[in-house]
């Protein structure tokens, strides 16, 4: 913890000529119209930037590396056994395809892959961002910007003694839906709380209703209210989860700048692993 806040700080100097740098260039350019000692003013301003680019070359990325050896895969290995945890490495985009639960589009990046075992029970979760590059126009011309589509996290595992037909569940508040669900069936269940949370997409309703129990359902909708989006597809025996928080980014730190208490982090953290015990616990018990 102490070499983070080290590197907190060295960051928020970094920040502090960024924010110099800026003000000479807007009070140098302002001076130019009447004195030419602007010129010193704008020269002033490029010196902070490249101070503060010295300042910042490499910290973030340092902050970020030692945050997550030092405390999420420490607090993993406590959780989880056989864990592999990288936060540069990610799914393949074919892995989030094969989910079959989200529309894909132009640009896609994952990171912070974990695979590892809970209570005999193999598992693999990534983060990864979907994007869609549109056109603005401006004064300066046409440019491309990436929009992001869906930001949240895909935790893949299975169950050995099943083998169903496809089932989508989603919240009903999971609105970039793959639009291969228009070839499914939309089911409604026996239970109205539940249909009032999620929508409910499969081969044949006989899939739905057998994987559906009302103990199953009763246990997914604290999930619904937990997370900002969530959808399930289960066919076979693998199990596709995709899920979004929007308090912060999974095993990320809240803040570079503001200094850190480590046992809000650790907390912060071992909310991330309930997560994912809990989403194994509620399908395992079907």
């Amino acid at each position: 913890m102490e070499e983070l806040n080290k590197l907190r700080k060295i960051i928020i100097l970094g920040i502090i000529c960024i924010i110099i740098s800026v003000g000479s260039f807007v009070v140098g350019a302002i001076m130019l119209f009447k004195h030419f000692e602007g010129v010193y003013v704008l020269l002033f301003g490029a010196f902070m930037l490249i101070v503060s680019a010295g300042i910042l070359y490499g910290k973030e990325d340092r902050f970020t590396s030692l945050y997550k050896v030092f405390l999420v895969d420490k607090e993993l290995k406590k959780h989880f056994t056989n864990v592999t945890y990288s936060m540069r490495r990610g799914f393949d985009d074919t892995r989030v395809r094969e989910a079959a639960l989200l529309e894909m589009s132009d640009a896609y990046k994952s990171e912070d892959y974990l695979k590892a075992e809970y209570e005999g029970t193999p598992f693999e979760q990534s983060d990864f961002f979907i994007q869609k590059e549109h056109e603005v126009h401006g004064k300066a011309g046409r440019a491309y910007m990436d929009a992001t589509l869906y930001k949240g996290t895909l935790l893949i595992f299975e169950m050995p003694d099943k083998n169903m037909e496809s089932v989508n569940v989603y919240s009903k508040d999971f609105s970039h839906r793959t639009k291969s669900i228009e070839r499914l069936n939309k089911c409604e269940m026996e239970n109205v709380e539940f249909n009032s949370r999620f929508d409910i997409y499969a081969a044949n309703e006989q899939a739905a209703f057998y994987l559906l129990t009302p103990q199953f359902m009763e246990k997914l909708m604290p999930l619904a209210s937990h997370f900002q989006t969530f959808a399930m597809r289960v066919v076979k025996n693998r199990v596709y989860v995709i899920y979004n928080k929007q308090s912060h980014d999974i095993f990320d730190p809240d803040s570079k700048i503001r200094k850190m208490s480590y046992s809000k982090e650790i907390e912060k953290i071992q909310q991330d692993i309930d997560d994912i015990k809990a989403i194994i616990d509620a399908v395992r018990g079907v």
